[in-house]
């Protein structure tokens, strides 16, 4: 995701992996300046771990984030293309490998890439799924706007075929990248996937990634889903300032805790404190959500016609069309996360 050393950008990918209700990412194209890493990590996500390939290449392509108390990550073998890692999950114990690839944009370049994931093959043991930004098709049909040679697609398949990989079954966008230009210099092209070994898909069988709409960004998100094999850690509650403004906040909030529960002294206030989120989660839904519905209604309008665009990419008109709604989008965006920012005054970012 370019852009990231802007603190606009960090709010929206926020914004975006605090939604998404995961627990471990890749980030890649971030390009973060040296002095700016590690105080954009935090800035990203606070309370995380992290790990980035910055020692090997200016601006570090790769970023891994997880929660630590949702996995245990450790990282194996980093190169200027590739992170490769083991990650267990601390719920089940479930263990796999993870390798996330960002591959240069020259193709002879790209052949270090092949040559370490097939390396790589011969010593992973168990799961294993390779997945990112290959800079590069596998079929021809996977780019519209520019033709596909057959010599670019040589390595990629080979590699596919020595590490016994296959395409993990996907869903929503098909091209996952496109060059945000307009009319008939547009390029559409399905360089974002996920590989996974056989041994992936015994323990996984349902597994699927998503691939949604690309937004304000020129790749298209995409997350990883195994049906109900882990547990989705439950989303956090937080309070905002901002809540007290309203004209009935301390008549509900007294109302609420002047209810009596019968217990211990400690029973008692964890049991206040848990009634009283449904209190001002119905507060906030009453009075504060405005912002959000607008903007989340401008995201909708964004996403059918980038879906739009998705069936047919030399479509001109809808090319033009997608200006305004992503104009609009931006705008209320950005409103939103100023709302969160000055009026909660909760501190996405210091």
């Amino acid at each position: 995701m370019r852009g990231l050393n802007r603190q606009d950008k960090q709010r929206e990918m926020n914004l975006f992996l605090h939604r998404s209700n995961a627990g471990l990412f890749g980030l890649l194209e971030t390009k973060f300046k040296r002095a700016k890493a590690t105080q954009a990590a935090l800035n990203l996500c606070t309370g995380w771990s992290f790990s980035s390939n910055l020692s090997h290449i200016p601006g570090g392509r790769i970023w891994l984030m997880w929660q630590h108390l949702i996995f245990n990550v450790n990282i194996l073998r980093t190169t200027a293309q590739l992170m490769q890692c083991e990650v267990e999950h601390t719920g089940t114990r479930n263990k796999f490998s993870i390798t996330v690839v960002y591959g240069f944009n020259d193709q002879m370049l790209r052949r270090d890439l092949w040559q370490d994931v097939e390396q790589i093959q011969g010593s992973v043991l168990g799961a294993w799924a390779v997945m990112g930004d290959f800079n590069c098709v596998l079929k021809r049909d996977e780019r519209v706007g520019r033709p596909v040679t057959a010599a670019e697609i040589r390595d990629f398949k080979r590699c596919m075929g020595v590490g016994y990989l296959v395409e993990l079954r996907s869903s929503g966008a098909f091209y996952t990248w496109n060059n945000k230009q307009g009319d008939d210099k547009r390029v559409y092209s399905r360089i974002n996937r996920v590989l996974v070994s056989g041994a992936w898909l015994t323990p996984l069988p349902s597994s699927e990634v998503h691939f949604g709409n690309d937004g304000l960004i020129d790749h298209c998100p995409a997350m990883i889903n195994w049906d109900d094999a882990i547990q989705r850690a439950k989303p956090r509650f937080y309070y905002f300032n901002i809540w007290s403004q309203a004209l009935d906040f301390q008549q509900k909030v007294r109302e609420n805790w002047t209810q009596r529960i019968e217990g211990t002294k400690m029973f008692q206030l964890v049991g206040k404190l848990n009634r009283l989120k449904g209190t001002l989660r119905s507060i906030n839904k009453r009075h504060f959500n405005e912002v959000e519905i607008k903007a989340d209604k401008a995201k909708a309008e964004l996403e059918d016609c980038q879906t739009a665009l998705q069936q047919n990419p030399t479509n001109a008109y809808l090319t033009r069309a997608e200006i305004q709604p992503a104009a609009t989008y931006h705008k209320l965006h950005q409103a939103r996360i100023q709302f969160f920012k000055q009026k909660s005054k909760l501190h996405w970012l210091t």
